[in-house]
Parts: structure tokens; sequence; C-alpha cells
């Protein structure tokens, strides 16, 4: 059983990973409707019966006669629901990590419960609240991704400070070249921009690169001017940050910059801004 559930829950922290990254806001909601009705049966288990048929114990009942520890998933799970409800998602991540402290907690007090009881407490309740609350804290990553702290906040700070010269750089780069800028829809992502210039039509993006490791940054750039191809052996532009790996592929509908920054902190605003540049004069008509 314990194998089982251990694939079980790989499995399933796997796809909330890949939901977090590429999910989007439905994702997002679906698993967070789960999580939310998962700890509301785990808070509800506290009616069930602990024991087995013949000795028929609730945890009602154990609780005002024998043990208080049997109300303690109970409580953490509904902890969970009012932190995460009642901050209208805004303390999403201190759910998560109280969603993740659940799971020994819940743990040490069925375990003390049975020690205090002569009554063995493996029983449906019990799997509940375990199995709950490991799937729950597992649910709520996408969440916890798509949950943006307030800017200027000290969580902002904390999420970006590695990344914050890629994303001052974006939004500079933005404003400089009159584009729509977007902040970031994720705490993994940087920011966006797109817009239309006269070199033709832009989209920046940013966002973490599995493989190869590090954090990526694109940059297309949809164009038909004529003489992209001869401008674009110049050389001119070169990768941002230290340690990255950078393409720039030409074709005959426009060009698509991609770079692997290996040091997100080692790129600053106007790394950002002057690679902007440098592509635009590139794809610019008549410039050479």
């Amino acid at each position: 059983m314990e194998t089982i559930w251990g694939g079980f829950s790989a499995f399933l922290l796997i796809l909330s990973i890949y939901w977090a990254v590429k999910g989007g806001r439905r994702a997002q909601k679906i698993t967070l409707s789960a999580a939310i009705i998962i700890e509301v049966i785990v808070t509800f288990t506290m009616f069930m019966d602990w024991g087995y048929s013949w000795v028929e114990e609730s945890g009602i009942h154990i609780a005002m006669e024998h043990n208080i520890w049997v109300l303690v998933p109970q409580l953490m799970a509904l902890t969970v629901l009012v932190v995460l409800l009642g901050s209208k998602l805004r303390r999403a991540w201190l759910a998560f990590m109280l969603s993740i402290l659940q799971v020994p907690v819940i743990f040490y007090s069925i375990y003390m419960v049975q020690m205090d009881l002569d009554l063995s407490m493996f029983t449906i309740a019990a799997v509940i609240c375990l199995g709950g609350a490991t799937t729950a804290a597992i649910l709520l990553l996408p969440t916890v991704v798509r949950t943006m702290p307030d800017e200027g906040s000290h969580l902002w700070k904390l999420v970006f400070a590695n990344r914050l010269g890629v994303l001052q750089g974006i939004r500079a780069a933005a404003q400089e070249m009159g584009l729509t800028y977007e902040p970031p829809a994720t705490i993994l992502e940087s920011g966006s921009a797109k817009g239309d210039r006269p070199s033709g039509s832009w989209v920046i993006h940013s966002h973490p690169s599995l493989w190869p490791p590090g954090y990526g940054l694109t940059i297309d750039i949809d164009t038909t001017a004529a003489d992209i191809q001869q401008k674009s052996d110049t050389g001119s532009v070169a990768g941002i940050g230290n340690n990255n790996h950078h393409t720039l592929d030409i074709g005959d509908n426009g060009l698509h910059y991609s770079c692997i920054i290996r040091t997100p902190g080692s790129v600053s605003r106007d790394d950002v801004v002057h690679l902007a540049r440098d592509l635009e004069r590139l794809t610019a008509p008549g410039i050479t």
C-alpha cells in the first residue's frame, strides 16, 4: 500500500509541477478546487468512525472521552482552509507551507492516539487524513505559482531578487519601444511585452528552462524586411549575462532570438534594453 501511494504521489507531484508551469488558469482553478474539497473531507472525518465496526468510536467521541489529539488533523485542515480562503488566495504560500506541515503533524497525532488507546487507528478515517493532507499539499502547487505577491512587498522582493534585472529590462524595453508590457503571470516568469514597431511585430517573453538548465528569454520579431538576411551576419547580437547559451534564427518571416541565462542575477536592466536595440537594428527597414 505504501509503495502504491508513494508512486501515485510522485506521479501527482510531477503532474502538478507541469500544471503549475504550463497549465494556465484553468488547471490552477481545478487543482485548487480539488485541494479545498479534500481539506473539507479531512475536516469532516471528526464525525467518522475511527475504530472498527464493533467498536464504533467517532473522532468527536474519542476527543471528548479519551484523547484530544484525534482532532489535530481536522484542525490543521481547517487552518489551511481559513488561511487560503480567508486571505482570498493572497496567502496561498502560507497555506501551502501549512499543508506540508500538516502531513507529519497528522502522522504524529494518529500515533499518539494509537499509543494511548487500546485501539488500532489505521482505519479509513486515518487513511483519508494522511492521504488527503499529502494530496492537498501537492495540488496547491499551481495556485502558489500563479498567486503573485504585491509588488514591492518582502515576498515579491524574495521571489524576484535573482531576476530583477530581467524583469526591469523587459519593462524598460517595452516603455522605450512603445510595446504593451504584461507583468509576470506566475512567480516563475519575469514579464512579457508585445506590440508593433516599424521593424515588425514584437513579442518578448521570459520563462524558466529545464533544458538547457537556466532561465530563458525569447524575442520574436515578425518582419518581412528584405535585407534581414544580409544584416544578420554582422555578429552584433550576443547573449546577455554570464555563461549563457543563445541562438539567433532568421527566416523568411522574421527573427527568433533565444537566450538561456545561467546566472539571472548577472543580467542588468540595460543588458535587456541593449539586446532589444541590437535586434531592432537587424530588422529595421533601411538600416544597415
